[in-house]
């Protein structure tokens, strides 16, 4: 798999301007690029389709809640990648109103790759 590149700060595609080229990712590094994408993307956020994007509300309600959040990114990326998916939450801290600001996953796509990255807050 190879895609464009992202930068993760500012969203924008990464171009080289001193020869005018794209940058790229590959492989895994592409897989986790497309599902931070994808779990950015906010279910009713696109106009045309409503029904794309990960629940968020859901996973903001049952913060405490690693099975539950677990679930709600499992079944979004089965439905998005068209692919087997599990996701493991590696890390999940709180703020003093109970509102997650850091969460880190591993997800595994059977038979084929698997990734960890940084979701929400954290060190990027």
């Amino acid at each position: 798999m190879k895609s464009i590149k992202v930068d993760q700060n500012t969203n924008d595609i990464v171009f080289s301007h001193s020869n005018g080229t794209f940058d790229y990712v590959k492989d895994n590094d592409a897989l986790a690029q497309k599902i931070k994408i994808l779990l950015g993307t906010n279910l009713g956020e696109i106009i045309w389709d409503r029904t794309e994007g990960v629940d968020q509300n859901s996973i903001i309600l049952n913060g405490k809640r690693p099975d539950v959040i677990e679930t709600v990114i499992t079944e979004y990326l089965k439905r998005a990648l068209n692919k087997f998916v599990t996701c493991k939450v590696t890390t999940l801290d709180f703020d003093k109103k109970n509102r997650v600001t850091n969460l880190q996953i591993a997800v595994n796509l059977h038979n084929e790759s698997s990734v960890n990255l940084q979701v929400i807050g954290g060190d990027h």
